[in-house]
């Protein structure tokens, strides 16, 4: 073939290449993306979750991961402290588990699930009403008045417990519109002017826009304790025993305390 031809058909093999170069998808690069390396599994009672919450970005930077570098992330879930024992007994996958009270997590000790816990924090238990007090309460025996209604959690949540243990050293016998299953659902019930009055943790009062808290000197004997513990078989035992050390002296206890929770 001449010279003249074969440069010739070059050319058109380079303009073909050149087309099919320019008609292709583009492949890009995922490597330097981001990626989530270590979700740590948290399953807590429902009255720790403003705190859990407000404390995920900066026990994120605590733990050596700032922002620009997401390889930690926190998964929580909130529930009644005794759907808690439930799930980690039916070994859903979690890291770490923290109640309301030492009973649910003696449960847990009992079964050997849990490596031993720790008590990181403490609350008090009060009467919520709505804000101004409207119905003028200012005990428990206050809750028996004609006109006046009130809800209790549960005795199987920690808080419906306490409520429990209150009004039997009072006294008082008291007959709830209902029994809820967490305490955020006993406020809520105040909170939308369903019920006068029910008996919740301090923290729920504090965390409200739409109560007020009515002490009572049968509560002041009465001290909820939090335990904290590393599940056995967790994922990411490493970091889950990072964030137990925080919410006991780190960013997530300063959240805790924020929130009106007591310091053990």
């Amino acid at each position: 073939m001449r010279s003249g031809a074969r440069c010739l058909l070059l050319l058109v093999l380079l303009s073909i290449s050149g087309c099919s170069a320019s008609s292709a998808p583009e492949v890009r690069s995922t490597s330097s993306a981001p990626q989530l390396e270590t979700v740590i599994r948290v399953h807590a009672a429902v009255s720790l979750a403003r705190p859990f919450k407000d404390s995920a970005t900066s026990f994120k930077r605590e733990a050596g991961y700032p922002d620009g570098a997401p390889r930690l992330a926190v998964s929580f879930n909130f529930a009644g402290s005794q759907s808690i024992v439930t799930l980690v007994a039916d070994g859903y996958p979690v890291d770490v588990v923290a109640t309301a009270d030492e009973a649910s997590m003696a449960k847990l000790v009992a079964q050997d699930l849990v490596f031993p816990p720790v008590i990181f924090a403490t609350n008090r238990i009060v009467i919520a009403v709505a804000k101004g007090n409207p119905k003028a309460i200012t005990g428990l025996a206050d809750l028996t008045k004609p006109g006046v209604s009130t809800v209790l959690a549960d005795p199987s949540v920690p808080v419906g417990a306490y409520a429990r243990q209150a009004l039997d050293v009072a006294g008082v016998k008291l007959s709830p519109k209902s029994l809820e299953l967490d305490t955020k659902a006993t406020i809520g019930r105040v909170e939308r002017g369903d019920v006068d009055a029910a008996i919740v943790y301090a923290t729920d009062v504090k965390a409200s826009t739409s109560t007020d808290a009515v002490s009572f000197s049968q509560a002041d004997d009465i001290v909820a304790r939090y335990p904290i513990a590393v599940v056995k078989g967790a994922e990411h035992r490493d970091a889950a025993e990072v964030f137990v050390t925080s919410a006991r002296s780190g960013a997530v206890h300063d959240a805790l305390l924020a929130a009106g929770f007591g310091s053990e």
